[in-house]
C-alpha cells in the first residue's frame, strides 16, 4: 500500500527550519539525527495516518487532525484523502495554543 503524500503548510515548515537551525547551533550531529528521525516518523505516518492520537488542541476536531511528539516537538498534521498536511510544528514547552 503506497503512503500518502506529505505536504507542509508554509508556517509549519518555517517553524521546523527554525528549530533545526537552533539545534544545529549546539550540535550538527543532533540536528541531522533530529531531521532523520522526523522524516522516518513522517514516512510511517504517511503509511498509517491514524497511528497517532487525535490533536487535543484543535477546537472541534473531527478526527482528521492528529499529533505526535518527537524530541519535545509537537507535530500536528491533518489527514486528507490523498495527503498528509503538516499544520503546526511547536516545542512542547511553549504555552498550548488552541486553533
Amino acid at each position: 500500500m503506497p503512503g500518502n503524500n506529505v505536504r507542509w503548510y508554509v508556517s509549519a515548515r518555517k517553524q521546523f527550519l527554525s528549530a533545526l537551525e537552533y539545534i544545529r547551533t549546539d550540535s550538527v550531529q543532533n540536528a541531522e539525527k533530529f531531521n532523520n528521525r522526523l522524516f522516518l516518523k513522517l514516512e510511517a505516518v504517511s503509511k498509517n495516518p491514524e497511528s497517532c492520537a487525535p490533536e487535543k488542541f484543535k477546537v472541534a476536531n473531527d478526527g482528521s487532525y492528529r499529533a505526535f511528539i518527537l524530541y519535545k516537538y509537537r507535530v500536528t498534521y491533518r489527514v486528507k484523502e490523498n495527503e498528509i498536511r503538516i499544520v503546526r510544528f511547536r516545542h512542547s514547552s511553549m504555552k498550548p495554543r488552541y486553533f
